[in-house]
């Protein structure tokens, strides 16, 4: 029979960054001036696209993997609750899946999660221009490293909990790189090409307003179609 596991790369809105998303957005507003506006809209319309694949299938019984997810259960849905009353787009999706019946697993190491959050914190919380260069050699030292371990760790957590004949929906970041090691048997479906998502990061953090980036955002808010 095999199993199924729909994978959506998620577009992170203010919401999901928490204490976080002032300075980000700060900062991404200086660096793209009125286009950050234009990339807010295709982030709306990306989340309108993924709303309405979802609710267009049919689901008897679905696991959910979702990034930042550090337990499952009743600790999980108290997570769900909370940001979604924040008006994520993502967390708002998990709790309307949830009240069907759909099962969160859990995702993630709590520990990894950590570290990682408090690498981010340092690097965008504004300080003197020394800590500043440390924070940035700091997590560029360890990113890569940090990701990866994630990656196994999610991976893991798929292949071990879904089971035979099953569905499982998948929320991860574009910059993951879980697919390569999923196991064999298990049938993706990609709701988006994470390599396009990431693309449009990439140009998007370089500033790039023109050209490309404005067909990887036409890209993103199409209608999906498998």
């Amino acid at each position: 029979m095999g199993r199924t596991l729909i994978y959506i790369p998620i577009i992170h809105t203010d919401p999901d960054l928490g204490s976080l998303a002032v300075d980000l957005e700060e900062k991404a507003a200086k660096l793209l001036g009125r286009y950050w506006g234009e990339h807010k809209k295709t982030i709306e319309r990306y989340w309108q696209e993924i709303i309405r694949f979802l609710e267009e299938k049919t689901f008897t019984k679905v696991l959910i993997f979702q990034d930042g997810m550090p337990e499952g259960g009743e600790t999980a849905q108290a997570i769900i609750d909370k940001l979604a009353q924040t008006g994520s787009p993502n967390y708002q999706i998990l709790q309307a899946l949830t009240k069907i019946g759909a099962q969160m697993q859990k995702t993630e190491d709590p520990e990894l999660l950590k570290e990682e959050y408090q690498l981010t914190k340092d690097l965008v919380v504004r300080k003197s221009l020394m800590s500043t260069i440390f924070a940035f050699l700091k997590y560029k030292f360890r990113k890569n490293g940090l990701l990866k371990a994630r990656d196994n760790h999610i991976a893991k957590q798929i292949n071990q909990n879904l089971p035979e004949g099953e569905t499982g929906l998948c929320f991860l970041g574009a910059y993951h790189d879980v697919l390569s090691k999923l196991a064999r048997d298990i049938k993706i479906i990609l709701v988006k090409d994470p390599e396009k998502v990431k693309e449009y990061y990439r140009r998007l953090t370089k500033g790039e307003t023109t050209g490309a980036v404005n067909d990887l955002a036409r890209y993103l808010a199409r209608p999906i179609e498998i």
